[in-house]
């Protein structure tokens, strides 16, 4: 056998061996994969999002705060409202009515009433002791 010919039989075998450490790769690279989310898991995790997103915008205002302007007043306080800062949307829309003026919008949302726990949201347990 020629020394060329030699040669090429270590072809197939490196070549096979290469093959069977990808495989392998893949195979634990799967194994160890988290398992997919749950529905409620998926939508906790997006409403964590918008929140973080809410309140990026919320700071984003708050430092380029303009005096008089309208519209992101309204935008302010609407995210005020949305984040569950109640205190904080109607103090903005009261300082904003004293420095500006009225806007029925501003107003609007500043004052929003705050939401009532409704009976399915409250726990079992609690919803005995009533």
């Amino acid at each position: 056998m020629s020394k060329f010919r030699a040669r090429r039989q270590w072809i197939p075998f490196v070549s096979g061996f290469g093959l069977m450490l990808v495989t392998l790769g893949f195979a634990f690279g799967a194994a160890r994969a988290e398992p997919p989310l749950s529905d409620d898991e998926l939508l906790t995790h997006e409403l964590g999002q918008v929140r973080q997103a809410r309140r990026i915008r919320i700071a984003e205002l708050f430092v380029t705060e303009s005096p008089c302007h309208l519209l992101p007043a309204r935008e302010l306080t609407q995210l005020l409202v949305l984040d569950g800062q109640f205190d904080a949307a109607r103090g903005f829309g009261d300082g904003f009515e004293a420095r500006c003026g009225a806007d029925p919008i501003v107003h609007k949302w500043g004052h929003a009433p705050r939401p009532t726990p409704r009976p399915r949201d409250i726990a079992p347990e609690s919803r005995d002791r009533r």
